[in-house]
């Protein structure tokens, strides 16, 4: 079989995880072990993807780094989603820059368009996901509405920033173990990014991310939430109708 023919292969394989795991007569407990899995074919497809392009034919028009510009029209706690969407970028091998004094705000990912479009699909999956799991959280008596959902929204994007941090991980060990020489590969990969991120923005400075409000319930209610994220989402891995729903 070729290489081509077992990504789509896994890539099926995914959707059908994902499909099972959706369906109503699934169990809780059934749609955390099925999302785990395809989460985790998920993490070696994008491994994969990498060694997949290093070994391309030289006919082939080469992979070059792309770049997606995320606007944020819903300007509530804009800061700390920025953050998540660099949580996911990084992630996925690419790398983020906000804009300063966009109006409305935005950021722009840079990356390879296989990552790119990985990226993109967790990123809006998380928001969708966030916004659903808000909706069912009850302000305790005596706080406001805007500091625990600040508070929420640091602790949704810190714990699915360590779960996702573990996950790529583990994968990067599978997959050095399994194909020797993927670790360089997917270090060169990370250096093409970042020279273009560098080419459009030489002067650049680290922002650090805002500590949120000051409701303890409400930070442990946005952890508790990013524990419980679903860190794949279904559909094709491509970008298509997914960006409407970026930062949005």
């Amino acid at each position: 079989m070729t290489v081509q023919a077992e990504q789509a292969r896994r890539l099926e394989t995914i959707r059908k995880l994902l499909a099972k795991a959706e369906d109503q007569a699934t169990t809780t407990a059934e749609a955390e072990s099925l999302s785990a899995k395809a989460a985790e074919l998920m993490q070696k497809y994008c491994i994969d993807q990498a060694m997949l392009d290093a070994v391309a034919e030289v006919t082939r028009k080469p992979q070059t780094v792309g770049k997606r510009t995320i606007v944020f029209e819903n300007q509530d706690f804009v800061p700390v989603r920025q953050h998540l969407l660099h949580v996911v970028a990084d992630h996925n091998n690419c790398t983020t820059v906000i804009i300063d004094r966009a109006q409305p705000p935005k950021s722009e990912v840079f990356g390879f368009e296989s990552d790119l479009d990985v990226t993109e699909m967790l990123y809006t999956s998380l928001i969708l996901q966030a916004a659903n799991a808000l909706i069912a959280e009850d302000v305790p008596f005596g706080e406001t509405p805007r500091s625990f959902t600040s508070a929420w929204w640091r602790g949704f994007a810190g714990r699915v920033g360590t779960r996702l941090y573990y996950s790529r991980l583990n994968a990067r060990k599978d997959a050095e173990a399994a194909e020797p020489g993927t670790a360089v590969v997917l270090k060169n990969r990370r250096d093409e990014v970042e020279n273009a991120f560098r080419k459009e923005h030489p002067n650049t400075y680290t922002r650090r991310a805002g500590r949120g409000g000051r409701s303890r319930a409400g930070r442990a209610a946005g952890d508790a939430a990013g524990s419980r994220a679903k860190l794949t989402t279904p559909g094709n891995i491509s970008g298509g109708s997914a960006s409407r729903a970026l930062g949005r």
